[in-house]
């Protein structure tokens, strides 16, 4: 009975160590390394990550074919930019994704921690991910 109990214990061991090891190879296999989030225009954000798995594309339009691709929109003139360290809060409500109060927010974590010095920490804000900042990255200055 001894002997029997004995076996069953290792091959439970046996069992959870192949389970584990699996797992950990297999983790391995996953790539590795920072993935570059691309905006609208096809602008790199340095240094953003974002998982090696792309999101689905949003269906079309009513009246537009799935075949026809969007019209890539060139970024406002550099003088159209919106500031984020000086623009009040209207003028950064005219930034995608930014309504009020994250508008607010940008306005009080700037006032706190003073001047933003790359767009990179705009996702320090409350609210503002990387989607967000890869959307409004051609249209704001700092």
């Amino acid at each position: 009975m001894k002997q029997k109990h004995t076996l069953i214990a290792f091959a439970l061991i046996a069992a959870v160590t192949l389970a584990v090891s699996l797992g950990y190879f297999i983790g391995q296999a996953q790539p590795q390394g920072t993935y570059v989030i691309r905006g609208d225009e096809g602008t790199a954000i340095p240094g953003s990550t974002q998982s090696p798995t792309a999101s689905p594309a949003a269906p079309p339009s009513p009246g537009e074919s799935p075949s026809e691709t969007p019209q890539e929109t060139p970024a406002p003139p550099a003088d159209e930019r919106v500031n984020v360290n000086t623009a009040d809060i209207s003028e950064l409500q005219r930034l995608p994704g930014v309504g009020p109060a994250i508008a607010q927010r940008i306005i009080d974590f700037r006032e706190r921690y003073g001047s933003f010095v790359s767009a990179q920490d705009l996702l320090n804000v409350s609210g503002i991910g990387e989607i967000t900042l890869a959307n409004m990255y051609d249209m704001i200055t700092w």
